[in-house]
């Protein structure tokens, strides 16, 4: 059965373009099957606001760890995306799959990094998925197993003396989901699906 609770970490500040495609997604999979020929899904809508996305994170994942879900799926509250994201994202049955998309600020860059170290591209010619070495978490669908082999803390922000900058609590669970043997896949026709949510939108 495909059970999937979908988290939000929120700083108070909810767009209103991220509600309207959250209520789309709900409509959508309660009237269209995620696996084909499996009658039975379900889907838990969870929220968490604080100063920070990491215990956000954190919070959320302590809330549903010990649950019968097959799948954790974030969704930012700044994302906006098309209704059939999830499924397309379900359908590729990977452990750790996500949707890329730009940050908010010009010239545009992208959140996903690619084996090679280097910006993952976003591009109408690009299609199917592609191995990633560590992504972000606007809309990220992952197996329960996976955040299960991850241990606390899960979504620190890891310090780096020699630049000194913080890192992305989400590229360090990238980064553990990795060394626990866990491939990390960025699914180029979902990421045309969806969009950051800035001044405009950022797609």
């Amino acid at each position: 059965m495909f059970n999937v609770a979908v988290l939000t970490p929120s700083a108070g500040k909810c767009e209103f373009g991220y509600a309207q495609c959250l209520a789309q997604l709900v409509r959508y999979f309660c009237t269209h099957e995620v696996i084909k020929g499996e009658a039975e899904q379900g889907i838990q809508i969870t929220g968490q606001q604080s100063f920070s996305t990491s215990c956000n994170r954190e919070m959320l994942i302590d809330a549903v760890i010990d649950k019968d879900f097959s799948h954790i799926c974030f969704i930012d509250d700044d994302m906006w995306f098309e209704q059939d994201t999830l499924h397309s994202l379900a359908q590729r049955n990977l452990d750790f799959v996500v949707a890329n998309y730009p940050r908010k600020r010009l010239p545009l860059s992208y959140i996903a990094i690619g084996l090679d170290g280097k910006e993952l591209p976003m591009a109408p010619s690009l299609v199917g998925v592609e191995e990633a070495a560590q992504v972000g978490f606007g809309f990220a669908l992952i197996k329960t197993e996976v955040v299960k082999a991850v241990s606390k803390p899960r979504f620190p922000l890891p310090y780096n003396s020699s630049t000194g900058q913080y890192g992305s609590e989400d590229y360090w669970f990238c980064n553990q989901a990795m060394k626990k043997g866990y491939k990390i896949f960025v699914d180029h026709d979902a990421s045309k699906k969806v969009g950051h949510i800035g001044s405009y939108l950022y797609k």
